[in-house]
């Protein structure tokens, strides 16, 4: 890292700068001006936008409102199909959740004392079919349905080729159940997941069943997941290998009649319950029965350079009332659990993640990396970072999710906090470093440069350090510490002459006319920057 000179009146050219140079600043404003407020809209001659955060909103910088992700410390990214990032109201769905987003939601802080980022997330999935459905029964042809035991009256079946329809009379209790036995058995040991589809003609409660058996299935009832309305079609997503003595009561089996052999299932069990209509008729329509398996949602939070090597991350789970702590782990370099509480891994709707999928299973948490970088996590896993530049490194989560049952309950949801604790580099700084790339992106390309300098300022004071290129710049990186200062420019010139220069305005934050540009940087006013360097062109 070098400490340029003052340059000689007005810019002076950089002897030997190299493929890249870094130069020791000093400022808190870097000005890639694009001509486009909404292109490079944290970094562009806009300097004044009110969307922008504070420094004591985020000194790590951000962009509040509608807009190109910012891609700032805190930034939430997941490219997994059909997974969404929302707010903890499970609103504002998206794919990238911006820091600024959350912050103006009220769901991210950054407290420069502690050192700590806190943030809170729901990760959604709402995919119905997670992947190529194994299907159980089609209900195609209702031969084999049959009234179980004494669960109602006078049924009768009938089929169209895709439904099978059973009209029958409530018990005394208001039960209408039938069952089937299938001709074959079908091996479930890899789906974690039933779902029924079932049409009831009054509203109430489906009564639900599968398993190897009459005598050995696993049972849902009088549950969230299962309630009917009148005459609509409803998704009912059962996580079959679930116990009974699970804490969810939303979920989990009612009952586990004796133990079901997930590799022979041979038997279904469908009907309806509600004791306003006991010995009343009731009509069912029942569609396709398949099997699922989970959707492995990876999503990557941007970070600081550096983390604490004792507890990088501390993550918690909304159980309900509220969080809990499931992991604390170190993330800096490689992945290691500081502690673990499985118990506390919940999805929203309070079913605990090793009552779907076995102890410590479907979930993960994965180290530091940059963009593209592979990274390994607990259990083994691995998640490969996206491409996106912006803050230049990440952490990740992986959390498999059941499918979506239409939104009917949150069993295909996580609501997340994650506590991120940073740490200072070699030089001392609690850093973080902003990557450029040579493209279009909105948030970091810097193929939007429309005029051939950058600058860099302090809006209390009345210095603006700018650098000349000749040529368009490919790369450039930008170092920011947790007071908001930009203290480090890497620069890559490559071939070309650079040149640096500085000027003084007296007033750094006057606007004349409003236009959320300040006069330093205004075309048109005499004494600023972008008049002053009008004169000089780019060869791009």
């Amino acid at each position: 890292m070098v400490q340029l000179p003052p340059p000689k009146a007005p810019f002076s050219r950089i002897k030997n700068p190299g493929s890249s140079l870094t130069i020791k600043t000093a400022g808190k404003i870097l000005v890639i001006p694009t001509g486009d407020a909404a292109k490079l809209p944290n970094f562009n001659e806009y300097a004044l936008n009110s969307n922008r955060l504070t420094t004591a909103e985020s000194p790590f910088g951000g962009l509040k409102g509608a807009g190109s992700p910012d891609y700032a410390v805190g930034t939430v990214f997941t490219a997994t199909d059909g997974i969404y990032i929302t707010d903890t109201a499970g609103t504002n769905s998206t794919k990238t959740m911006t820091a600024g987003k959350l912050k103006e939601l009220s769901l991210l802080t950054v407290n420069t004392t502690a050192k700590t980022i806190t943030q809170e997330i729901i990760i959604s999935n709402t995919n119905t079919a997670n992947g190529t459905l194994l299907p159980v029964d089609p209900c195609n042809d209702h031969t084999g349905w049959a009234l179980a035991g004494t669960f109602g009256s006078g049924v009768s079946f009938s089929s169209d080729g895709s439904t099978v329809t059973v009209t029958g009379t409530c018990d005394a209790s208001g039960y209408l159940i039938v069952e089937k036995t299938l001709s074959s058995s079908i091996d479930l040991t890899n789906y974690p997941f039933a779902i029924f589809q079932i049409k009831s003609s009054r509203a109430g409660t489906a009564m639900l069943g599968i398993g190897s058996s009459n005598s050995n299935y696993s049972r849902w009832s009088n549950k969230t997941c299962t309630a009917l309305t009148a005459n609509t079609q409803a998704a009912a997503v059962l996580p079959i290998k679930a116990p009974a003595s699970a804490t969810s009561t939303i979920s989990n089996p009612n009952v586990v009649n004796s133990t079901p052999n997930w590799a022979a299932v041979a038997y279904l069990r469908i009907g309806y319950y509600n004791a306003t209509y006991a010995n009343q008729s009731v009509t069912l329509t029942f569609y396709d029965i398949s099997a699922d398996v989970g959707k492995a949602a990876n999503v990557e939070i941007n970070i600081p350079d550096f983390l604490n090597t004792d507890s990088s991350l501390t993550l918690q789970c909304w159980t309900g009332a509220a969080y809990e702590t499931c992991r604390v782990c170190k993330l800096d370099s490689t992945f290691a659990d500081v502690s673990t509480t499985p118990a506390n891994a919940k999805l929203q709707d309070g079913t605990k993640l090793d009552d779907v999928y076995g102890s410590t299973l479907g979930r993960g948490v994965f180290p530091k990396g940059i963009s593209g970088a592979t990274a390994t996590g607990n259990n083994s896993l691995t998640i490969t970072y996206s491409a996106n530049k912006g803050t230049k490194y990440r952490i990740g989560k992986m959390v498999t999710l059941p499918p979506s049952d239409g939104g009917r309950t949150n069993f295909s949801k996580i609501r997340l906090k994650f506590i991120i604790t940073y740490a200072v580099n070699s030089s001392g700084k609690y850093a973080t470093s902003y990557e450029f790339s040579d493209s279009t992106n909105a948030s970091y390309g810097l193929q939007n440069l429309a005029k051939p300098w950058i600058a860099l300022y302090d809006p209390a004071g009345s210095i603006i350090d700018f650098y000349l290129f000749t040529t368009r710049p490919k790369n450039l990186i930008r170092r920011r510490d947790d007071s908001g200062n930009i203290y480090e420019l890497v620069l890559y010139p490559g071939n070309s002459p650079l040149y640096y220069g500085r000027i003084t305005h007296a007033n750094l934050t006057a606007d004349t006319g409003g236009t959320l540009i300040p006069d330093c940087l205004k075309s048109t006013i005499e004494g600023s920057l972008t008049k002053f360097l009008s004169s000089f062109g780019m060869v791009v």
